[in-house]
């Protein structure tokens, strides 16, 4: 009688102990400047004031601005459009993209009203990471397979089908009820 060994296969997402920022470690297009009391957020930028920000040059020649607002009640979060909470929510900033970075990015000399669309989108998207960042979301993926672990770290927010984590999910594990989330 011949006896198999059993594989076993689980696996395990915690939420990370040391992030990577991704307006720091990431590859970014547009230019997040904020401003906040307690929160050092977005981008290294130069500017003292807002208004010292809306007067420069960059903030002029920008060729898309999307206003971010914060919400701050219990954690953070941060968006590019309102919350309905005005006590505990306000703008912090802008996200920016000007003509000299569109060029450096796309090798384009001019922009459309297309690629202008696909731009603002590409800035929400940057928006949408940053806040998994500093809402907390960002997780690593450890898969024991046979009491051999496997980490890769960095995966952020949970929607499980687009951030990533099922390129290392084996076969047969794909489904998230299986899973030890923590």
């Amino acid at each position: 009688m011949t006896i198999t060994a059993s594989r076993t296969t689980s696996i395990r997402l915690t939420l990370s102990t040391d992030p990577l920022n991704p307006r720091e470690d990431g590859d970014t297009f547009g230019k997040m400047v904020c401003f906040h009391g307690r929160y050092n957020l977005g981008d290294k930028h130069q500017y003292s004031t807002p208004d010292e920000f809306h007067d420069s040059k960059e903030f002029k020649k920008a060729i898309v601005k999307l206003p971010l607002y914060l919400y701050d009640h219990s954690g953070i979060t941060m968006r590019t459009y309102p919350f309905y909470c005005h006590w505990d929510s306000g703008q912090v900033g802008y996200i920016i993209a000007t003509m000299e970075q569109y060029k450096v990015m796309s090798g384009r000399k001019s922009i459309n009203k297309s690629l202008k669309a696909k731009l603002l989108e590409s800035l929400r998207s940057e928006v949408k990471l940053y806040d998994k960042y500093i809402c907390g979301e960002v997780y690593d993926l450890t898969v024991v397979k046979d009491g051999e672990e496997d980490t890769v770290c960095g995966f952020y927010g949970t929607d499980w089908a687009t951030n990533g984590v099922m390129d290392y999910v084996p076969e047969g594990m794909k489904n998230p009820e299986l899973w030890e989330i923590e």
